[in-house]
């Protein structure tokens, strides 16, 4: 998918720059061009001219951007943006040049937005001297967050994250342990685990995978409140911290069947209910699976929209040629054309050859209509 970038220049100078950045960048982004400055008006040809304030035009584009470069003082870029920051995951990148081309600043987002890596590449191409001063980039340190941007993991605390990259650029070595194939070798900066168990006797460590971890005023706390639905329960326990870094890929199948008309809320309980008892965190969720004859039906419809991933539905044929072996249901057989929906199309997702490597995490559940199964993928990291 193509990221949307925004140039914005003051003089016909900065606009010569801004052209020769969008060539640069535009093969894998849409690029867009702005100008503000009076003395611009009507020699603006492809870019557009700025007519409100710096203020609003920035509310507008900051939200949509990826990336917002600014070719002129940083001074304008800071008191731009400024009103606008809200987090390190949630920024967009900004870049700030001058005019000249001379000097490339990584300004915002360094690490979690790319700023920084948008940096390089366009000094290199433009012949410019790029300017970066996040830490680990200074100590040439592992940047734990631009790796797992890299590895496409989502990362669950912030917080733990700087205290992680602060004990990294402070020359500590941090324990790791991942849970798929780590491929490449693992950087100086951090000590390979054997097992996840290793984390209850080492504090502060980078794990991946697609369990939540249980924090520990949870531990002896681990029913659901009663007057609280599962999925508010989730959302609770997710705030929770515990002292290591979580670090989750896209790697789980959510298999699911339900009576015709069930209602999306039913649906979506169930469903974390479920991911809270199997301490499956619900980041992982890279696909909604179901049978063909659902794939109307608003409440699986809206749990796909819930976790953001695509809905996919596949005919009877299909779920009964899946290798393996399912719980079979008469009644299901009767009424789908299968004996099996949700275990068969979380596996009928993958490829033939992604199938034979792919493992329950929980095999079909049901209740109160609904019937679910979680299949985990083959999955992997790397290291450059």
């Amino acid at each position: 998918m193509k990221k949307e970038i925004a140039i914005l220049s003051f003089t016909e100078r900065g606009l010569a720059l801004a052209r020769k950045m969008r060539d640069v960048l535009s093969e894998d982004n849409i690029v867009s061009l702005y100008v503000k400055g009076e003395f611009m008006y009507g020699r603006c040809g492809d870019a557009v001219f700025i007519e409100d304030s710096l203020h609003d035009w920035c509310a507008e584009v900051f939200s949509r951007a990826t990336l917002i470069i600014f070719i002129g003082a940083a001074g304008i870029a800071v008191r731009t943006i400024a009103p606008f920051l809200a987090s390190k995951t949630e920024d967009p990148a900004v870049i700030v040049a001058d005019e000249s081309g001379r000097h490339i600043i990584s300004l915002l987002s360094g690490h979690a937005g790319g700023g920084n890596d948008r940096t390089r590449y366009l000094a290199e191409r433009l012949g410019a001297d790029p300017v970066i001063t996040t830490a680990s980039d200074i100590s040439g340190k592992l940047a734990i967050d631009v790796w797992a941007q890299k590895n496409h993991l989502y990362l669950t605390d912030a917080e733990a994250a700087k205290r992680i990259a602060a004990r990294i650029v402070n020359g500590e070595r941090v324990p790791f342990y991942c849970e798929g194939r780590v491929i490449g070798q693992i950087p100086p900066e951090l000590i390979w685990m054997n097992s996840n168990s290793e984390t209850e006797r080492r504090k502060g460590a980078v794990i991946v995978s697609v369990r939540e971890e249980i924090a520990e005023d949870e531990r002896t706390e681990r029913n659901f409140h009663a007057h609280a639905s599962a999925s508010s329960c989730f959302e609770k326990d997710s705030m929770r911290k515990t002292e290591n870094l979580l670090l989750v890929p896209r790697a789980v199948i959510l298999g699911v069947g339900c009576k015709k008309g069930k209602p999306f809320p039913e649906i979506r309980d169930f469903v974390y209910r479920l991911l809270r008892e199997q301490r499956v965190s619900p980041k992982s969720i890279c696909c909604i699976a179901s049978i063909d004859l659902k794939s109307e039906e608003e409440g699986l419809i809206r749990l796909a929209e819930e976790f953001s991933v695509q809905f996919q539905t596949f005919p009877a044929e299909t779920l009964r040629l899946v290798p393996g072996e399912y719980s079979a249901s008469e009644f299901v057989r009767e009424r789908t054309g299968a004996d099996n929906v949700c275990e068969r199309a979380a596996m009928a997702a993958l490829a033939p050859e992604e199938q034979k490597k792919a493992h329950f995490i929980c095999r079909k559940t049901a209740g109160g209509g609904v019937t679910a199964a979680l299949l985990e993928r083959d999955w992997e990291v790397f290291f450059e």
